[in-house]
């Protein structure tokens, strides 16, 4: 699983800016090619994403990378995660609690279905139609949302 690039300075602090709006962040990517920065965020709230929650982080934000950045030529891309998203990081299940997920075990060809309902510093407790399921984080293959 990858994480998010916590000691990125842009990340340090466009986070707190972003969770002030209501909005957590569940993918931060930056690259800068030809002088040009590309920056591209996922962002969550429980009750979903629009097309509103988008433009306002983005007008919000826009102006402080330009401050920080000494890129002139910013593109800038905030969308949502979408409903079956692969999940590719370990914070995503703090950030998706309470959502169904489906989950693929390390030694096992049987998907674990059910409803995030904690994510731990190591472990994942996931409540299935017949028990609660409590998890390794590093016994999971794969995850994706339901």
């Amino acid at each position: 699983m990858e994480y998010l690039d916590t000691e990125n300075s842009l990340f340090k602090e466009l986070k707190p800016v972003i969770n002030g709006l209501g909005y957590d962040i569940v993918e931060f990517h930056t690259r800068v090619k030809e002088g040009k920065l590309n920056l591209s965020l996922r962002i969550y709230k429980p009750d979903g994403i629009t097309i509103d929650d988008c433009t306002l982080v983005h007008k919000t934000i826009y102006p402080r990378i330009e401050i920080m950045e000494e890129i002139r030529d910013i593109t800038l891309e905030i969308s949502s995660p979408g409903t079956s998203r692969k999940i590719k990081s370990l914070d995503e299940f703090r950030i998706f609690s309470g959502r169904n997920v489906n989950i693929l075990p390390v030694d096992d060809s049987e998907w674990i279905r059910g409803t995030i309902q904690s994510a731990e510093d190591e472990i994942l407790t996931v409540k299935t139609k017949e028990d609660t399921v409590s998890i390794k984080y590093s016994d999971i293959k794969k995850a994706k949302l339901e």
